[in-house]
């Protein structure tokens, strides 16, 4: 459970739907959230730079004298909103949860918790499962490679102070005294557990799904090259193929702008290899190969099996609630601009459409 924060659903973050197939990775909305392509090159070319100093760069709030800028808002308001325009309460959001972030990080440093870049690196490596390109995110930002080691080396401290203060980890070096009330309040325990499971038993269940690798190309001549190779039960030179297992029922959702794909997916038997087929992906026209690689049939949920799953959901929301009187507490003692920055609710991330 890499974040406490509530992430942005793929639909609210990716517009088309088959664009889930490249959306591989997150970064939180903290540092600027974005796929996996932005930080490793896909940055459409309208993409405005916005020079460090200039007016458009300013202070729009303060924390224990740590600043936050416009260009750190926007950023992220960017990324979410894929270019287009954003909803007033997204910068709102953006903004509280960002001067949340700079007290949780301001605490762990005041107690003794450092990270080496390496460190933060290898953090967001095993959360994520890459590593951020700061060069990449710098020039999108109009902000330095500095400031983006500094933002991902904040979010990650502030991470690890919460579950340092909630007994969940034990950093060296760190003074961070577990609060036994939070440590408590993230306990699950085994009656907790039913309860989720009687409750939504029926969610729980295992629907029957398709599991299939897409094999995203820049030409025709190359997916169709593609093609070839897997008929032969070779694996495509130079192609890396994205792996995808998904609900039938969320085939036509996953492929609403390809509906050949979708009935390709929907129907299609074991093996079964598609045409090559023109998508639209977050660095462009692509061409997409598809290949079904097996199927899943409807099971019941059963408890032992899905007790991991519960923990971890039920955890993740005392963990919230957790994080919540951790901010009261500091929020209090803390020195912020404007007045109201931590006394308004945080409004939630708006869904899509």
């Amino acid at each position: 459970m890499p974040f406490l924060f509530t992430l942005p659903s793929v639909s609210a973050v990716v517009r088309s739907p088959i664009r889930v197939l490249f959306a591989t990775a997150f970064i939180c909305p903290l540092l600027g959230a974005t796929v996996q392509e932005v930080l490793e090159g896909s940055v459409p070319g309208d993409v405005e730079v916005v020079e460090v100093g200039a007016p458009a760069n300013r202070i729009m709030a303060t924390v224990s004298g740590e600043p936050i800028t416009s260009s750190d808002v926007n950023y992220s308001l960017w990324v979410l909103a894929q270019g287009g325009a954003a909803d007033p309460e997204l910068e709102a959001t953006i903004l509280r949860r960002m001067a949340e972030e700079i007290l949780l990080a301001q605490e762990a440093t005041r107690l003794g918790l450092d990270l080496s870049p390496s460190q933060v690196d290898d953090r967001w490596q095993s959360w994520f499962g890459f590593k951020p390109n700061y060069e990449e995110s710098a020039l999108t930002s109009g902000t330095t490679v500095a400031r983006q080691r500094a933002l991902a080396k904040r979010t990650v401290l502030a991470e690890l102070y919460v579950y340092n203060r909630v007994g969940l980890m034990n950093m060296p070096g760190a003074r961070i005294e577990v609060d036994l009330a939070l440590k408590h309040m993230v306990d699950v325990t085994p009656q907790q557990l039913r309860e989720y499971f009687l409750e939504f038993e029926d969610q729980l269940d295992q629907p029957a799904s398709v599991s299939f690798s897409a094999y995203p190309t820049a030409d025709l001549e190359t997916a169709e090259s593609v093609g070839a190779a897997l008929r032969r039960n070779l694996a495509p030179a130079g192609i890396q193929p994205i792996r995808q297992q998904i609900p039938i029922d969320a085939v036509s959702d996953v492929f609403a702008y390809e509906p050949e794909l979708a009935s390709f997916v929907r129907e299609g038997l074991d093996g079964s290899i598609s045409a090559p087929t023109l998508v639209q992906s977050e660095g462009g026209p692509a061409f997409l190969v598809v290949q079904i690689t097996g199927h899943t049939e409807a099971l019941p949920a059963v408890f032992g099996d899905v007790q991991d799953v519960l923990r971890n959901r039920i955890q993740s929301n005392l963990l919230v609630q957790a994080k919540r009187e951790i901010l009261l507490k500091l929020s209090r003692q803390a020195v912020y601009y404007p007045a109201n920055l931590f006394s308004e609710p945080i409004p939630a991330l708006p869904e899509e459409g």
